[in-house]
């Protein structure tokens, strides 16, 4: 694709969701393009865009025609996430210290600031290898007795936990449709809060497929004031306690209760051909309503009508 092509196309995807773009977050979120351009490049063809009216601007965003108001919306939902992540921060925290938890991002839309007021906030979690099970029960078990996961009658500001990895799963490409855009940017924009040494590295390396579609990506990096570092003794005591043939047993046993009380609409999924529903040693993807496909249709569609 040409510049002008390739902007268009990623400023249709983000209005999907109501975001509208800066040019430097064009530049680093570009679908596909051509070949390689230079953010002067990009500068240009957004002004080159713009004088033929095909997209609209307004104080440093860029947006599909007629979408102006997504400038004041978007500045009404990064001071909402604001305050969502001190309570995301503050339960990281308490996730990080957990036994076999190796990091925790913040995604979805509070990653790129756009979460609305009545969002949940969703968490992605690295867990220690052949440990998984053990983690996702210590983190959601500790989130429920805080009263901190969603439910149907509230879901606003409650820990959603539905995507565990363990740190020898980190090429997430496996669980990505083909040309799978919403896939792409949502694994793009996991915002570490917490990350235990060499992790993140591993992580980004593993990953390194995305450039194939975003050839512009910069991984994020959380602002150092919500960055958790500390590593309380008691959690590498614990891991000790809980390794060995202690360990594998409790794994298992876990294990065993979690996929007993796992929902039947997820267990059903789970036994899908597809990657909506993961439910593995490795690798737990809970998303009981994965919108991928349907934001592609939309997304294509977008793009036919040229809208």
């Amino acid at each position: 694709m040409d510049a002008e092509h390739s902007i268009k196309e990623t400023i249709r995807y983000f209005d999907i969701f109501d975001f509208s773009l800066t040019d430097w977050e064009i530049y680093k979120n570009l679908w596909q393009p051509a070949r390689s351009f230079a953010f002067k490049e990009i500068q240009a063809a957004l002004a080159r865009i713009v004088e033929k009216a095909e997209i609209g601007t307004r104080e440093g965003f860029f947006f599909l025609k007629r979408r102006q108001d997504l400038v004041a919306a978007r500045k009404k939902r990064y001071l909402l996430a604001q305050k969502k992540m001190k309570k995301a921060r503050f339960c990281a925290r308490l996730i990080s210290w957990l036994p076999f938890v190796r990091a925790v991002f913040v995604c979805n839309d509070l990653a790129y600031f756009n979460a609305p007021l009545e969002s949940d906030i969703d968490f992605a979690i690295i867990t220690a290898r052949e440990r998984i099970w053990t983690a996702r029960f210590l983190s959601a078990g500790l989130m429920a007795l805080l009263r901190q996961r969603p439910t149907p009658e509230s879901r606003a500001d409650k820990i959603c936990l539905s995507f565990y990895c363990s740190e020898e799963e980190l090429n997430l490409r496996p669980l990505a449709y083909a040309d799978d855009i919403h896939f792409v940017y949502w694994l793009s924009q996991f915002v570490p809060l917490s990350g235990e040494k060499g992790i993140m590295e591993k992580f980004y390396f593993g990953n390194q497929w995305l450039r194939e579609y975003l050839p512009n990506l910069v991984f994020p990096s959380a602002p150092r004031h919500w960055k958790i570092t500390r590593r309380p003794v008691f959690k590498s005591v614990l891991e000790k306690l809980l390794s060995g043939l202690a360990g594998n047993f409790l794994e298992k046993l876990l294990k065993k209760i979690q996929l007993k009380i796992l929902p039947a609409r997820l267990a059903a999924l789970a036994r899908e051909d597809g990657t909506d529903v993961v439910v593995s040693n490795s690798v737990l993807k809970l998303h009981d309503q994965d919108t991928r496909q349907a934001v592609r249709k939309k997304w294509e569609q977008k793009c036919s009508a040229g809208a």
